[in-house]
């Protein structure tokens, strides 16, 4: 998981990507069907568009077929599944109308990046349960139709120069919904994260969200009432290694997570893992340390007597440790002189996947993206940035850098506690 970083994003190839070009290159693949006669054999009338979600809209909304991924995505899931059960290899997302131009006409443009978003979802979704079914390899095409007003003929006969839409008005309102139709990685469907920009890398191309990979991303850059991560405002760059499998993490995906992300110029890199030494790892860190980019990475929970766990005992990463919200640091933390910062690591939110909620985490790598966020902000320079946190440190141990806390402890006001928050939204 990583911070940081303005460039737009140059994606190699994905796996399922690849996948999908050597298939192609042996057989004609199938692509699904309309979705617009699935929908009208549903004979939807207004109630049935709007479903519980929109059910006080104070506009029609019959007719919108896009809107019905978030008033009744079960109903267009169940549509997708029947094409890919009817022999599709590809199939396309509830998206035709999903821009701020088309709509506009029902007031429904604020929910564009959330319908692109969810109709993704629910096609990798169907995808899944038919390769389970039968083990075929199943693809998700992102549908991108035309609006309703046109910029090549005037819609007032007595103005021929007059166009209703602009081009730079297409193409910001094309650009949009093509950037949500490619966000995964986290589960962007919290409230607290559906702000964010967040870039993936991973998984075939699929999105995987887990609990501590959008905790991570929460402390990096959510926002909702009375919560806030470290660089709410930052992009977010999340390269998922684990996928949902218990065999994740493996070096070689490690690796070329590392790969995108220096090609991305990502200047502030979070690790969220710990292990013994890595001989390959440890050159691609050094590698990528080399460049000007900061990685940061938990000590670990195995206690102060362990060993020092990897990647954070690298002499190139910014080792962090976690405290309490008396801040004594954790006693299952790791210690040791390759410690730089404490941050908060206890009695903290954050948010939780697959619901709306947040909850309580303990732990040092959820210090570590505490203390990633405030260097992203600082990163005008590696050095520069590293200097800027560690001025603003509070040392809790010995003067001076020490194996407990290293400079000290950074991030405090980051804490967000569940019972001062539970006190602020009951008034």
């Amino acid at each position: 998981m990583s911070a940081g970083g303005e460039a737009g994003p140059t994606l190699a190839p994905s796996i399922k990507a690849q996948m999908l070009r050597a298939f192609a290159a042996e057989r004609i693949l199938v692509l699904d069907g309309a979705m617009g006669t699935m929908i009208q054999a549903r004979k939807f009338d207004e109630a049935g568009y709007r479903g519980k979600r929109f059910a006080d809209w104070p506009r029609d909304l019959r007719g919108n077929n896009d809107i019905l991924i978030l008033s009744a995505p079960d109903i267009v899931r169940d549509m997708h599944l029947a094409y890919f059960r009817a022999g599709a290899d590809i199939v396309s997302t509830n998206t035709f109308s999903s821009t701020a131009i088309a709509q506009a006409d029902y007031g429904t443009e604020a929910f564009v990046p959330e319908l692109n978003r969810e109709g993704a979802r629910l096609v990798r979704e169907a995808a899944a349960v038919a390769e389970k079914e039968d083990g075929r390899p199943r693809f998700v095409a992102g549908a991108i139709g035309p609006t309703n007003r046109t910029a090549s003929i005037s819609p007032d006969v007595n103005n021929p120069a007059f166009r209703a839409v602009t081009f730079d008005q297409l193409k910001a309102a094309y650009g949009e919904q093509a950037q949500n139709l490619i966000d995964g990685g986290v589960d962007v469907r919290h409230p607290a994260l559906r702000h964010a920009d967040v870039r993936s890398f991973g998984c075939g191309g699929q999105r995987v969200p887990s609990p501590h990979g959008t905790a991570v991303a929460s402390l990096l850059v959510g926002r909702a009432r009375g919560f806030a991560g470290a660089a709410p405002d930052a992009i977010l760059y999340a390269a998922d290694v684990y996928c949902g499998e218990p065999t994740g993490g493996a070096a070689a995906q490690l690796l070329a997570a590392f790969a995108w992300l220096a090609r991305e110029r990502v200047p502030v890199i979070n690790v969220s893992l710990v292990g013994p030494p890595n001989a390959a790892l440890e050159r691609v860190i050094k590698s990528i340390a080399a460049r000007g980019h900061l990685i940061v990475a938990a000590v670990g929970n195995d206690g102060p007597a362990a060993a020092p766990l990897y990647p954070a005992a690298y002499p190139e990463v910014i080792a962090v440790t976690g405290v309490d919200a008396r801040d004594r640091v954790l006693p299952e933390a790791g210690r040791g002189p390759h410690v730089a910062f404490a941050a908060p690591g206890a009695d903290m939110l954050v948010a939780v996947s697959g619901s709306d909620d947040l909850a309580p985490a303990r732990g040092t790598s959820y210090a570590a993206p505490l203390v990633a966020g405030l260097l992203a902000i600082a990163a005008s320079s590696a050095a520069d940035a590293v200097d800027v946190v560690k001025r603003d440190a509070i040392d809790l141990g010995p003067p001076g850098r020490d194996p407990i806390y290293g400079y000290g402890l950074v991030g405090r006001a980051l804490r967000v506690d569940p019972i001062v928050l539970r006190s602020s939204r009951a008034r």
